[in-house]
């Protein structure tokens, strides 16, 4: 890498790393000043309005938190655990996008998985005693019914038809953090020494600029929610539109590096477009 390659990617990472923590700063006000739970105000009278609105913010939340944690792991060079702690953020994202667009859903994405862990459902088994997939029963009434969308699913049907592209790469590159897969070894290796290392990795950025990236993208899906006075919506449609100009810029100084990031980055500057404007 040239020494002019190089001072490119200081420049990049210092400003991507102000738009982490701006937008970081954002998602937490906005937290603070709308994050009231229906759940406990109205008891048992709760509608689906009121559900995805403790929902909604369930997964705000937890993300920001996560977001914290992965500042945190970058200022401690523990990148690849960075990437790790961003793949449920992305699920968040995914989950939140798919319920905004089709909200009689909740049922299935909420309801069932909190009567399933609360005992008020149970498998279904066949007559030889082994669990059905898909299937859960209610034990009182006897009625069967389906249970559980594959996170695929809810990609490529959420708000944003280039979400089910961007998944093909972005969840298989994630999740080979997550295991025990010996595809992202690499990233724990020390190639000059030949030896297996915990220091230091070549892919630094990479967490920053994804943690950036899935700031903007939920801010996004934050700016349109109705709870936002006009205000706060202009503001987070703001550092949205800084931070994906910024990342565009920052994707397309990528590609020119090689082929491959050309090729994995083409829908992320796509879905990047639409934010644009």
């Amino acid at each position: 890498m040239s020494a002019e390659i190089k001072h490119k990617f200081v420049d990049y990472l210092d400003q991507l790393g102000k738009n982490n923590d701006k937008s970081n700063d954002y998602l937490k006000t906005f937290i603070d000043k709308y994050g009231v739970v229906n759940r406990i105000t109205k008891g048992e009278d709760m509608d689906a309005e009121d559900v995805f609105h403790d929902f909604f913010f369930f997964c705000t939340t937890k993300s920001f938190k996560s977001f914290c944690a992965v500042n945190v792991l970058i200022e401690n060079e523990f990148f690849q655990d960075a990437l790790i702690v961003l793949r449920p953020v992305y699920e968040n994202y995914l989950v939140l996008s798919y319920l905004i667009k089709n909200p009689m859903e909740i049922d299935e994405i909420l309801a069932k998985r909190l009567g399933f862990a609360a005992g008020k459902y149970e498998k279904v088994k066949d007559s030889k005693g082994r669990i059905v997939r898909g299937k859960l029963v209610d034990p009182e009434t006897q009625e069967i019914f389906n249970y559980g969308i594959s996170l695929d699913k809810i990609a490529r049907n959420g708000m944003f038809e280039m979400d089910g592209r961007i998944h093909e790469i972005l969840y298989k590159f994630l999740s080979e953090f997550v295991h025990p897969n010996m595809i992202c070894s690499g990233a724990y290796i020390d190639n000059e020494k030949g030896k297996f290392s915990y220091e230091g990795s070549e892919s630094f950025f990479i967490p920053m600029w994804m943690s950036v990236y899935l700031q903007t993208i939920i801010l996004h899906l934050v700016s349109s929610f109705t709870i936002a006075n006009k205000s706060m919506r202009k503001k987070l449609e703001s550092i949205c539109v800084r931070n994906s100009l910024q990342l565009i810029d920052f994707f397309h100084f990528l590609s020119e590096q090689s082929e491959d990031n050309k090729m994995k980055l083409a829908p992320l500057l796509i879905r990047l477009e639409i934010i644009k404007f």
